[in-house]
């Protein structure tokens, strides 16, 4: 019983730990993209869009000068 409970007690502080990693690294982001990209600072604006969808959306893009229109974003759309 004694092994099962400090097994326990093991898997409580990890999710702990992880949870407060997450939290640091999710600032980060935050940060990252309201404060340096503009691109990630225009998607933030869209209903449901987050500033880590928001992030990683613009690492994603590739440079919108490739395009000649909003179009030619999304393959298929025009």
């Amino acid at each position: 019983m004694r092994e099962w409970i400090a097994a326990t007690v093991s898997t409580v502080t990890s999710v702990e730990m992880l949870e407060a990693e997450i939290i640091k690294l999710e600032d980060g982001i935050r940060l990252e993209a309201e404060n340096n990209k503009v691109v990630s600072r225009r998607l933030v604006t869209a209903s449901g869009v987050g500033p880590i969808t928001a992030a990683a959306r613009a690492a994603l893009s590739p440079d919108s000068s490739s395009f000649d229109g909003g179009c030619d974003f999304l393959p298929g759309q025009a």
